[in-house]
Parts: C-alpha cells; sequence; structure tokens
C-alpha cells in the first residue's frame, strides 16, 4: 500500500476506495428513485439514486464478515477528489476487521454543500444532506443495515459535512468523526450523537485556530477547530471537558460527557492538512474506527 500523503487537493477522506473504479462524476436528486448496477469482484457494488432531479451515486462495500444486520460506515471524501491512495485501503480492512458496510458517497461536482463551504455545492446550495438521508434510508432498506449503528467520517469538505449531518439530526447516527474540519453552519441544533474530532495544528487549509482559509477565499475565516468543538458541546449539554486518561502517541485528548453521547478533541502537534496515517506515530484510521466500533456494540 503507498502511504505517502499527497497535497490537499488530491488527497480525500479516503473513503472511495471503490468509487473510484466506479463513478466518473455526480450531480445532484427529491423523489428517489434508486438503480443497482452489477457487483464489481464479491463485494463491492455501485449505486444510484435520483435527488433533486439528478443521478447521485455511491459505492456500497460489504466485507465478508458482516453479520445480518451490519453497522454501516459512510466515509465522505475531500473537496475535489473522492479517492486516495492509502487510506481507503486502510479503511476498508478496518471495515473487514469489524464487519462495517462501507458507503462512499460522491458529492456534486465532487463537494459537499457544509454551509459556507464548500465548491459548487456551496455555491448552489445543494440539498447534499437529504441526498445522504436517502442514501442511508436506501442502504438501510436493500442491505439490512441495524439503523441504529450508523457512523459517518469525514476529511476535510467531508468532515464539515459530517459535522452538518450531526448537527441538523435529521439522520439518526451512532457517531461522526471529524478529521481536519470544523463547524461551518452557524448554529448546531441539540446533537444527540457521539462526536470524535482529529485535528493538527499544523494544517494550513483548514486552520486549527479560526483564520482566513483557502477554501473560502481572502477575508472570510473558517470557525477555529476547538470554537466548533465547543459550540458542538453547548448544544449537546456536555459537561466540562477533561484531559482523556490514556492519550494516544503523538497527540492530546479532551474528554467530554454529553446528554446520552460523548465527544472527544484529538489534537496532534504539527502535521498538515492530511489524514494522519500509518507508519506514522498516530493513525486517524485505527482511531476513528476503534472509536466507532466501541459505539456499535459489535
Amino acid at each position: 500500500m503507498n502511504r505517502r500523503r499527497t497535497p490537499w487537493l488530491t488527497t480525500a477522506s479516503g473513503v472511495c476506495f471503490v468509487a473510484v473504479l466506479l463513478i466518473a462524476s455526480a450531480c445532484s436528486s427529491s423523489h428517489p428513485a434508486a438503480h443497482t448496477k452489477r457487483p464489481v469482484g464479491n463485494s463491492l457494488v455501485e449505486k444510484s439514486i435520483r435527488w433533486e432531479n439528478a443521478e447521485r451515486k455511491y459505492g456500497v462495500f460489504r466485507p465478508a464478515l458482516a453479520g445480518a444486520h451490519p453497522a454501516l460506515l459512510i466515509v465522505l471524501h475531500a473537496l475535489a477528489n473522492p479517492a486516495t491512495q492509502g487510506l481507503g485501503t486502510e479503511i476498508g480492512k478496518a471495515s473487514i476487521k469489524y464487519g462495517f458496510m462501507v458507503a462512499t458517497p460522491i458529492g456534486n461536482d465532487l463537494s459537499w454543500n457544509a454551509g459556507a463551504c464548500c465548491g459548487a455545492s456551496a455555491a448552489h446550495k445543494v440539498d447534499d444532506a437529504g441526498f445522504l438521508g436517502a442514501a442511508v434510508t436506501q442502504i438501510i432498506r436493500e442491505e439490512r443495515v441495524d439503523p441504529d449503528r450508523v457512523f459517518v467520517a469525514g476529511f476535510s469538505n467531508g468532515a464539515m459535512m459530517a459535522y452538518v449531518l450531526g448537527c441538523a439530526g435529521k439522520i439518526h447516527l451512532g457517531g461522526i468523526a471529524v478529521v481536519e474540519g470544523t463547524l461551518t453552519v452557524p448554529r448546531c441544533v441539540a446533537p444527540h450523537t457521539n462526536l470524535l474530532v482529529i485535528h493538527q495544528t499544523g494544517d494550513g487549509i483548514v486552520p486549527y485556530v479560526s483564520h482566513e482559509s483557502p477554501l473560502l477565499g481572502p477575508g472570510h475565516l473558517l470557525r477555529g477547530v476547538r470554537d466548533s468543538w465547543q459550540m458542538w458541546r453547548r448544544a449537546a449539554g456536555c459537561g466540562s471537558a477533561a484531559p482523556a486518561a490514556h492519550n494516544p502517541q503523538g497527540a492530546s485528548e479532551l474528554d467530554a460527557t454529553c446528554r446520552g453521547s460523548r465527544t472527544s478533541l484529538l489534537t496532534i502537534h504539527g502535521g498538515t492538512h492530511t489524514w494522519p496515517m500509518s507508519p506514522g506515530p498516530f493513525s486517524a484510521t485505527d482511531t476513528v474506527v476503534a472509536f466507532f466500533h466501541l459505539n456499535a456494540g459489535t
């Protein structure tokens, strides 16, 4: 596996590790209608759904160890490219280990409408939250996924979209993981899901502290990581944050217990706008999957 870290424009959430073989582009659909193409190999299926009068696509990977009603992990890619060279392979391995199904949706023009960010989806106010909700409903129905064990992980613009889904509360989620992303919506409405935030202080694209970002252009600030986490905690009715008992190597962690959920902020000192991967000192993939596994009851 190639673990080379690529620049932000060519590094995605890693999530569409299979979709790159199947999906060439995506647009935006309001009355869902779906079709399924033939399986690729033994486990991978390309699917589509009509949303806002256009066909939206996603891949579904079901590992052999998945039970009758498996947990579902939805992975949301970064801006500009749904494929990655290494991360998708790692997430695929993790899904096989724990029996998670993995879904890899594709954003409109390879972007997600996360409020203030990003790309064509935000500019045209595409209903990505609606699309993802319809896709989850379709996957639950067709794949018999456990509706109480649906998780979302995202990187960069995909992480912002994961935050939006958690804040809106329209999809029942067991947890979300936000890697190198912040809250780009004006408010968060009483989320009741577990949240894991992972961010590197050296990120120049989504700065750790509120700052201008190339994603928004001059004069436009992205909300800082701690400010975003605090906004979530207030909405979720969380208690005081406290240092975790055991911090991962190369990182520091704060935990808080909320109303019926918990949240963690894991800060990696240094780094860049990349998904932290092994063989470095910290693996975001292992941490995210372990977090979901702990909350999946598997």
